[in-house]
């Protein structure tokens, strides 16, 4: 028995529909018998359902196109899994920023389907790269791929990969945004100690900026490599929206870092930086100030959607 998605013409086979599609996530509703074509020793007769399902598949992340009964595992161009192909209608573009119609259609079945739980849901999941967004609303843009509000459908269990393992540990524990704090905060500090120190001249100031310094360069791998683990365990990508330029602001930062503290361990405490020395440590201290606010303005993005 083959049951058609009446959303996106996904195909399945078994004795009932599925619970939701896995294309684009419309509810068991959404999914009509088709009709066996009647034998009569002929060529077979064309079923009007199966003569309109695509064979084409849209990379909603890169605009990669497949051809096939049904997507591909993972993107051969961007690597992206296979949830976030969409299919290609005849006549009509499809917007890299969002899901289209066929993710309308799914959040309707959804909450057709749901008796109105859509509206008490405190989950909601992007159809178009499954990132989970925790909150009273969808987010009205996705922070992963860019998708629109009318993407997200109510995600009410979850994840079959939430907290499990020693990055389900990382993400139940928020070891990410914890380790993301020193950084932010001690960086700051770093910086305004330096700026009295150059004002007052009190040795002591300059010894607290270094020390500053010092626990943010401390944090900075814990906060890159637990950033690593939540962005692919739950996110399930490193490679697409706010992450690349988080990946490279994270090495930019630890390069900063890693110069300053050599920079002064190679001085010692009785040398007195001035001239063009002073100049460079201030603005390298600048600099890692600089990036550590962006990072923290990106992992912002993350959490409130914009």
């Amino acid at each position: 028995m083959k049951w058609v998605c009446m959303v996106c013409n996904y195909v399945h086979e078994g004795d009932a529909p599925p619970d939701a599609c896995p294309v684009c996530g419309a509810g068991a509703s959404a999914f009509e018998e088709m009709a066996a074509p009647e034998p009569d020793g002929g060529e077979d007769e064309v079923n009007p359902k199966t003569d309109q399902l695509p064979r084409q598949w849209v990379c909603t992340v890169c605009g990669y196109v497949h051809e096939g009964d049904g997507p591909p595992d993972t993107c051969p161009v961007c690597g992206q899994p296979w949830s976030v192909f969409v299919p290609k209608v005849d006549g009509g573009d499809l917007e890299k920023s969002g899901a289209g119609a066929g993710a309308t259609s799914a959040v309707a079945a959804s909450d057709e389907t749901g008796s109105g739980e859509a509206q008490k849901a405190n989950r909601w999941r992007c159809v178009v790269c499954n990132y989970i967004h925790e909150g009273d609303d969808a987010p009205d843009i996705c922070p992963i791929c860019g998708a629109k509000k009318d993407s997200f459908i109510p995600e009410k269990k979850s994840p079959k990969h939430h907290h499990r393992g020693f990055s389900g540990l990382i993400e139940k524990l928020h070891l990410h945004p914890v380790a993301a704090h020193f950084p932010n905060g001690a960086l700051p500090l770093a910086f305004l100690s330096w700026v009295m120190y150059l004002v007052l001249g009190e040795g002591c100031l300059e010894r607290a900026s270094f020390y500053l310094m010092l626990v943010a360069a401390a944090a900075a791998p814990v906060t890159g490599i637990t950033g690593w683990s939540d962005a692919r365990h739950r996110f399930g990508t490193t490679e697409t929206g706010v992450f690349p330029e988080k990946k490279r602001l994270s090495v930019v930062l630890g390069v900063l870092m890693t110069a300053m503290a050599v920079w002064r361990l190679v001085l010692g405490w009785t040398h007195v930086p001035v001239g063009t020395e002073m100049v460079l440590y201030t603005a390298l201290l600048l600099a890692a100030t600089g990036v550590t606010a962006r990072l923290g303005m990106l992992g912002g993005k993350l959490v409130f959607g914009h």
